[in-house]
């Protein structure tokens, strides 16, 4: 059985936050399993399968209370004495919360993302409706979009619309690697929709999100660093008052 790590930057997890884990758990229990990959390229393959699996869980858990043998709480401020699970394969922050300490943070988060997957969660979501893909060619890109329908099978399940973004200016050998990425992905996404934009940083992906009322930006571990400076900014703090943008990495 794999644990679900929550990381509070207060003195402890709010229980707007609790609560939001508690229903994540309750509805990947379920959904069905994510689909195996048919096609896709060995990397990605393995990539998926040596570090995610469907459902995160799979014992059933009291709704009133997280049941601590699959959900451990760690501290992100000055903790030197706790170690997260080895078994840990979801990572969950509350994304309004760590904006005071993001940067001295982000070394941790680095860390966590090289065997577990990221979600910073926003409580205030009442799930994922409107999903966005970043593409951007790289096997990490891919990787990550393909590690969110092995975690979260429900999450997919019930999203009203989900889109892959890819820059516009791709290579003719990256567009043939495009399309096949694709084609792989609609096995896990229905309705998968594919669009191509002008979106190239971190920052393009948030200011889009904020101006279509996306729920979820899924991007990949070479974001993280841009990803944390902007949520490190008050700016961002403010705006996340009138938003309910998630944020998964894996």
């Amino acid at each position: 059985m794999s644990t679900i790590t929550i990381g509070f930057a207060e003195s402890k997890p709010n229980k707007r936050l609790i609560k939001s884990v508690q229903k994540i758990i309750a509805e990947q229990q379920s959904a069905t399993d994510a689909p195996n990959i048919v096609g896709g390229t060995t990397q990605e393959k393995l990539s998926i399968g040596s570090r995610f699996k469907a459902p995160i869980l799979t014992a059933p858990i009291d709704l009133a209370d997280l049941d601590p043998s699959t959900v451990f709480q760690y501290s992100l401020i000055e903790n030197t004495k706790e170690e997260i699970p080895d078994d840990t394969q979801l990572f969950i922050v509350d994304i309004g919360k760590i904006y005071k300490y993001a940067r001295s943070i982000e070394s941790l988060l680095k860390q966590i993302t090289k065997k577990s997957a990221l979600l910073l969660l926003n409580p205030k979501a009442d799930g994922f409706p409107h999903i966005i893909l970043k593409y951007d060619g790289t096997p990490v890109s891919s990787a990550s979009i393909l590690a969110f329908p092995q975690l979260f099978p429900a999450a997919v399940e019930t999203a009203e619309k989900i889109t892959l973004i890819s820059p516009v200016t791709f290579k003719k050998s990256q567009i043939a690697i495009e399309k096949q990425f694709v084609k792989t992905a609609t096995q896990y996404y229905r309705d998968l929709g594919f669009i191509k934009l002008p979106l190239n940083t971190v920052n393009d992906f948030f200011l889009y999100a904020e101006q279509n009322r996306i729920n979820l930006l899924i991007l990949s571990k070479h974001d993280l660093s841009d990803t944390i400076k902007l949520i490190g900014t008050k700016e961002f703090s403010e705006k996340l008052k009138k938003m309910e943008l998630s944020v998964f990495i894996a």
